[in-house]
């Protein structure tokens, strides 16, 4: 069996084979791009110690060598780094996420002008479930955003089983106390036995609607370990003649992955949008007086953007125009058909 070299890919650079890495050594010299920022207070530095730029260049950097390179933190660097490389690709489609976090606001302050019929096992797990919700979007959407895309998976799946258990605890007094007590082993087995969970998203599915029932079988798929979780990550390429195991721990440094990043941070937003009407359409099940209209109003906010964000990703994510068809959408980074001929 051939020998696979297996690399930890932190990057899009991958390491240099010993040969280019002795020429560079023996080189001993370093360039690198600074911002303009950068070069204004490494000139500012560099003024007030009297030391001429690359010198002191050189010293932080020989300071900062002493020290074992700590992979974890090396990460934690490229990831905010990943982050604002992201934001600025995305541009004004991450206000979907602050719209979104507007509209759990909206939904609490409304939840507490209703009269509600609900108990108190009821009224405690409706909460607990929406903050929860509220929760896996943004930490799922950060994990996005910081160049993990199908890290997202998880948090999105747990959001969907918060929403459905929230409508059938709406429904069911005896379900929600059920829900509350499960803290030990026993009331847990209880509690698992009261809740599958394609049955709950099913008896959901005229508030939650066949989207997110679907959406929450892929989602599945991704965060179970085979090779359909890991598929964008890893691949061997051949280089210098040996096959080489790479691993990218960030998935944005291409067009092509930037655009399914897109595609996925996309997603989510849906997802998270369907789960925050299906809660309001619950409670409003179940309270008086409502607030429709405002409720309404805010969703009607919110779609103007939404589309508007769609209409401008559309060239590059849908060039064929078939995902906005209802048919399958192409692949990030293809190319549209060219347009049939006319006789």
């Amino acid at each position: 069996m051939q020998d696979i070299l297996v690399v930890q890919c932190l990057t899009s650079v991958i390491s240099v084979v010993d040969e280019e890495r002795e020429r560079i050594i023996s080189r001993g010299i370093v360039q690198f791009r600074a911002d303009e920022p950068l070069m204004r207070a490494l000139l500012d530095a560099a003024d007030h110690f009297h030391i001429p730029p690359g010198v002191l260049a050189r010293s932080w950097v020989a300071d900062q060598l002493t020290d074992p390179i700590d992979v974890v933190d090396l990460i934690k660097r490229q990831e905010d780094g990943a982050y604002k490389e992201v934001r600025a690709y995305l541009k004004n489609t991450g206000q979907l996420l602050g719209q979104l976090l507007g509209l759990y606001d909206l939904l609490s302050v409304l939840l507490g002008k209703t009269k509600n019929r609900l108990d108190a096992n009821q009224l405690i797990a409706l909460l607990h479930c929406m903050q929860s919700c509220r929760y896996q979007m943004i930490i799922g959407n950060l994990c996005c955003l910081r160049g993990h895309p199908f890290d997202q998976s998880s948090y999105r799946r747990k959001a969907i089983e918060f929403c459905a258990f929230a409508i059938k605890m709406l429904r069911s007094p005896e379900h929600a106390q059920v829900w509350m007590n499960a803290i030990s082993n026993r009331a847990y087995d209880k509690y698992e036995s009261k809740f599958p969970i394609m049955s709950c998203i099913s008896e959901a599915e005229d508030l939650m609607g066949t989207r997110l029932k679907k959406t929450y079988g892929v989602l599945s798929q991704q965060i179970h370990a085979s090779p359909f979780a890991v598929a964008t990550q890893v691949r061997v390429e051949t280089i210098n003649g040996q096959a080489t195991h790479l691993l990218d721990y960030f998935q944005h440094q291409t067009d092509s992955k930037k655009q399914f990043l897109a595609m996925t941070f996309l997603s989510g937003i849906e997802s998270d949008y369907l789960i925050v009407k299906a809660l309001a359409g619950a409670i409003a099940e179940v309270t008086e007086s409502f607030d429709q209209v405002t409720w309404d109003t805010a969703i009607s906010h919110f779609d103007a953007l939404r589309y508007a964000v769609k209409d401008a990703w559309a060239p590059t994510l849908d060039p064929t125009g078939h995902y906005r068809q209802g048919k399958k959408p192409p692949r990030p980074g293809k190319k549209a058909a060219p347009p049939e001929k006319k006789d």
